[in-house]
């Protein structure tokens, strides 16, 4: 089991730093793990704009940028081998925002893993807390326009019009075949089927308004132009 705290209200267990200075600055001296902490240089942006701009923008960022700069880049199992129960500790309050959540999102859709953000006491007791519910949804927004990102820069669309992340998703809906799949085959799956969106469409009795260049409806789908 994978645990997440706040530094105070973790008193036993296998406690492990994941904060950039290691939990200096309320003195833990336990073990760390630097490759789960965010960078410096889009923590500091990040905190510079909390207030200057839009709050869902400004999480948004840091979310992605934590995504793209540190965790597509680590095996977090390889990581946390030989680590029985580790407890990830940050600086927030379990309601307030925090990377230690992102990552405990991450955990749970890459590995399946269930990770929970607790308080323990210097006996061992246990109390489950709540992570804030929206760090998941945007999360997985930026998955998935990391993906749709690659899949383009790599020709795996092949027409002037690419599918976009609320379509991939209704085709994946569905579609038994797709909803089986982990959203990074599926969409993979349906970039290699060597079919524009409009043919893709009418192969699997979509409405051919969803693809079809300069329809209306193509803002409710936000079909992106290459």
């Amino acid at each position: 089991m994978i645990y997440t705290g706040k530094y105070e209200n973790c008193k036993s267990g296998n406690l492990i730093s994941i904060s950039g200075d290691r939990g200096k600055k309320v003195g833990f001296e336990g073990k760390a793990i630097p490759k789960l902490s965010p960078k410096l240089s889009f923590w500091k942006t990040w905190e510079d704009n909390i207030g200057k701009i839009d709050e869902y923008e400004n999480t948004k960022f840091y979310i992605s940028e934590y995504y793209k700069q540190v965790l597509i880049g680590i095996d977090i199992e390889e990581i946390l081998s030989e680590e029985a129960n580790p407890i990830l500790l940050c600086y927030e309050d379990s309601n307030k925002f925090c990377h230690r959540h992102v990552l405990a999102e991450y955990i749970e859709l890459k590995y399946g893993n269930k990770v929970s953000e607790i308080e323990i006491d210097e006996q061992g007791n246990i109390t489950v807390k709540d992570r804030p519910k929206y760090i998941r949804k945007i999360l997985l927004e930026v998955i998935k326009e990391k993906r749709l990102e690659e899949l383009q820069e790599h020709g795996c669309f092949n027409c002037e019009y690419v599918l976009s992340p609320e379509l991939i998703d209704d085709i994946i809906n569905e579609n038994a075949e797709y909803r089986e799949m982990s959203y990074d085959d599926a969409i993979k799956a349906i970039g290699h089927c060597e079919l524009t969106p409009y043919e893709y469409g009418m192969q699997h009795n979509y409405h051919c308004d969803y693809y079809y260049p300069n329809h209306e409806c193509l803002s409710k789908y936000k079909v992106l132009k290459k």
